[in-house]
C-alpha cells in the first residue's frame, strides 16, 4: 500500500493553504505539510525537511511513499531546487507527483523523468518571461512619469485646500482623492473621516523629528 504525504506552501501571511490543503485530501494524502514560506528558499526549512524525515521513516517502516503538490511551483520555484529536491525524494524510494500539472515523477520509468524536466523547466521559463514583462512595464510606466513608492507627504496648505473643499460639500472623499493625486484612505484621515488616525502633514513631521532631535 501507498502512504500519501501532501506539501502545501503560500508565500505570504495573508494567503492561506486551506484550498491547496483541500485537494491534497481529497487526492488521498493522510498527512500534509503546510508552510508559509518563499518558493525560492523553502528548500532548507525545517518544514520542508520535516516532509524528507519522514518519507525516510515510512520507507524503512516497509512502505511506499508518494508525496503530492497541488502545482510545482508549490514545491520550489527555480528549476534546480525543484529537480534536486524531487531527486532526493527518488533516492529515499519516493515518487513525485503534481496535480494540475498531470506531471508524475518515478526514478523507475524513463518517460516519466524526461517529462519532469520538460515541464520544470518550462515552468521556469515561464516566471521569468513574467518578471521579464513586469520589469518592463515598470520601465514604460516610469517613462511616462509615473512615481513608484510612498506618495509624498501632504503640506499644511494642501491639508487646509482638502479639508476646505471637503467642507463645501460639492466634493466626495473620491473626488479629493483623485484631484489630488492621494489615496482614499490618505483623504480619510486628513478629515478625520471612519476613525481614521489622525494625518500629520509635511511641517508637522519635520517639527516633531526636530524636536526628537533627528535632525
Amino acid at each position: 500500500m501507498t502512504i500519501v504525504l501532501g506539501y502545501a506552501r503560500v508565500s505570504t501571511i495573508g494567503q492561506n493553504t486551506d484550498n491547496q490543503v483541500e485537494r491534497l485530501r481529497g487526492a488521498g494524502c493522510v498527512e500534509v505539510f503546510q508552510e508559509t514560506m518563499s518558493g525560492t528558499r523553502n528548500a532548507h526549512s525545517a518544514v520542508f525537511r520535516s516532509l524528507f524525515d519522514r518519507v525516510a521513516q515510512l520507507r524503512d517502516e516497509g512502505h511506499e511513499v508518494e508525496v503530492l503538490v497541488t502545482k510545482l511551483d508549490r514545491f520550489s520555484r527555480t528549476t534546480r531546487d525543484l529537480i534536486n529536491s524531487v531527486m532526493e525524494l527518488a533516492e529515499l524510494g519516493a515518487s513525485f507527483r503534481a496535480l494540475d500539472n498531470s506531471l508524475r515523477y518515478d526514478k523507475n520509468d524513463p518517460t516519466s523523468k524526461l517529462m519532469f524536466h520538460m515541464f520544470s523547466a518550462l515552468a521556469e521559463f515561464e516566471r521569468e518571461l513574467i518578471v521579464s514583462r513586469t520589469s518592463e512595464g515598470a520601465k514604460a510606466a516610469k517613462e511616462r512619469g509615473v512615481v513608484f513608492g510612498r506618495p509624498p507627504v501632504l503640506t499644511d496648505e494642501a491639508v487646509r485646500r482638502i479639508r476646505e473643499q471637503f467642507d463645501t460639500g460639492l466634493y466626495t472623499p473620491n473626488q479629493l482623492a483623485r484631484r489630488e493625486g492621494v489615496s482614499r484612505s490618505t483623504i480619510h484621515r486628513v478629515l478625520g473621516l471612519y476613525g481614521a488616525k489622525p494625518y500629520m502633514t509635511a511641517e508637522e513631521r519635520e517639527d516633531a523629528n526636530r524636536k526628537a532631535g533627528k535632525r
